[in-house]
């Protein structure tokens, strides 16, 4: 038996973990827990829980919601809410909701919050949750440690989305996804009345609080002939990254532009002709490859194959979209002219031929890596490689895809974007 400080360099098989933490007499939990409340914890949890080869068994008298981060601001306390969650479901959170510490994006926002507080509940702003950050969180009061509600504004976050299905869809089915209950005001619905908005806030926090028939049911005992021994939770660790990581990332869509050639041959359009098409495809795909802009081009007029001088005109056509300004370009990829920084996209459904590491942006790899350590605190070289390939669409990283994003690791290690303690990679700064 070995305690927290003394596994570094052992490896088994199987772990056995015993916690010697956990509720006082009168049922209470301390949020001290020795050196993971210390500077590092976080660290020293990490080298106790991969020491296991193949699974861990955890032994604890408390749960991961009996842990309040808001009691809190241990980095090594949070990771082991986060371990404890995944002993007890199998399923590691994307991102365990915290508060930021950004400031509301509008003095509205702020207005509306003060009068939620009035009215005797805890609201964090700008927290995070699975790469995202909900506007509003209001903490549940029946449920210290956990929200109830998440409230969504109109503000800035809303605007600086790319499309309006990004707005209105598709973050919204991340946070659900999360397990976030979601409420939306108005800034123009709030000016008009603004006491009616803070009762429909105060309303959908009574809803996401009160037990219904379904929770009821699934808290009352089951009949003593179903009654089963509990079983011992099971951590299992794989070379495959789970799958929440791969899900984190949105797949990638390709473009499907509407061109006319009219009489012309693509390869004999006149100048300019193509320059709007061009500039739709790497709004909808940025940072995307020449190569690919080409063949969405060639797709589209019913080419299948590119000659050198189709390849030629369109290429002609690239250089004129970035004189215009239309699109910027980066080595061989063209971006968004209003795009700073890549989102990370899952090319799993890709056909073999857009599936190719050479054809991803380095900003793009740079920054898969950049989330997966960001998630694990701390995490081996190999290990951080392997799951950023996974986040980026390939099931198998070959020698070529680990060679690539090596560089980039390398890359971000020369710019103080990550630090490397030993072989084990964790965000700088």
């Amino acid at each position: 038996m070995k305690n927290l400080e003394n596994v570094q360099g052992d490896e088994r098989d199987v772990i056995y973990i015993s916690v010697g933490y956990g509720r006082n007499r009168a049922g209470g939990v301390s949020m001290n827990f020795g050196p993971l409340n210390k500077e590092g914890g976080h660290r020293r949890l990490n080298v106790l829980i991969t020491r296991a080869r193949l699974r861990c068994h955890v032994f604890a008298n408390l749960q991961s919601q009996d842990i309040a981060l808001n009691r809190t601001a241990s980095r090594g306390v949070a990771a082991f809410k986060t371990f404890l969650q995944y002993a007890e479901t199998g399923v590691m959170p994307a991102d365990a909701p915290s508060e930021s510490g950004r400031d509301f994006g509008s003095p509205f926002q702020k207005i509306l919050a003060d009068a939620i507080r009035k009215r005797g509940y805890e609201v964090h702003e700008e927290v995070a949750s699975g790469g995202r950050f909900i506007d509003m969180a209001v903490v549940d009061p029946n449920r210290r440690g956990r929200y109830a509600l998440g409230v969504e504004f109109d503000g800035a976050a809303y605007h600086s989305a790319r499309w309006a299905r990004d707005r209105d869809r598709l973050r919204d089915q991340v946070l659900e996804g999360l397990g976030w209950r979601l409420h939306r005001v108005w800034s123009t619905d709030y000016f008009a009345n603004p006491e009616r908005e803070v009762d429909k806030v105060e309303e959908a926090i009574l809803r996401a609080t009160a037990p219904s028939v379904e929770r009821a049911a699934e808290s009352a005992p089951p009949p003593a002939a179903e009654i089963q021994p509990p079983r011992a939770p099971e951590i299992e660790r794989e070379d495959a990254p789970p799958e929440t990581d791969d899900r984190a990332a949105p797949p990638y869509e390709m473009a499907s532009p509407q061109i006319n050639l009219r009489w012309y041959a693509l390869h004999e359009v006149p100048y300019t002709y193509l320059i709007d098409p061009i500039a739709e495809i790497v709004r909808a795909e940025s940072p995307v490859h020449r190569e690919e802009v080409a063949r969405r081009i060639a797709s589209a007029v019913g080419i299948g194959r590119l000659g050198s001088r189709i390849r030629n005109a369109i290429n002609r056509e690239i250089t004129a979209s970035v004189r215009r300004g239309r699109v910027n370009e980066r080595e061989e990829f063209l971006w968004d002219p209003e795009m700073d920084a890549p989102t990370v996209r899952n090319r799993a459904a890709l056909p073999p031929q857009h599936k190719k590491i050479e054809l991803i942006a380095p900003e793009e790899i740079a920054e898969a890596v950049r989330v997966v350590v960001e998630r694990a605190y701390t995490i081996r070289r190999d290990e951080a490689i392997s799951k950023a390939a996974s986040m980026l669409g390939f099931a198998r990283a070959s020698a070529n895809i680990q060679g690539r994003i090596a560089a980039r690791v390398r890359d971000m290690e020369r710019a103080g974007v990550l630090t490397a303690d030993v072989d084990s990679l964790r965000l700088g700064g």
